[in-house]
């Protein structure tokens, strides 16, 4: 997949694991990475769900080399990267990590 043109939201993407992903979407040409802060969102709140959603939106939109429009009938994202918190829907793709096994019969505790 072609990323260079793509919208993303990275959720986490300032923390440990973020961090580490960020860097390899720049690296595979991502030009368009959204990051919202834990201190300027509550994304376990729609309200500031949605406040991201706008405020990336305006920062795509304002970028040089952006090809989209505020006013795009689009999902301002097209891509979001889950590693922090709930999202909204309307959007091109979901990926969901973390570091935790999710099959709890192989991390017997």
């Amino acid at each position: 997949m072609d990323l260079s043109s793509k919208r993303i939201m990275l959720t986490g993407g300032a923390g440990f694991l973020g961090s580490f992903v960020t860097e390899k979407l720049k690296a595979r040409g991502c030009k368009h990475i959204f990051i919202p802060k834990e201190q300027d969102y509550d994304l376990t709140k729609a309200s500031s769900i949605e406040a991201a959603f706008k405020d990336a939106a305006q920062l795509f939109s304002s970028s040089p080399d952006s090809q989209s429009s505020i006013l795009d009938s689009r999902s301002p994202i097209d891509i979001v990267i889950h590693l922090a918190a709930t999202l909204l829907p309307a959007v091109e793709k979901f990926v969901a990590l973390g570091t935790i096994c999710a099959y709890p019969e192989f991390a017997p505790l």
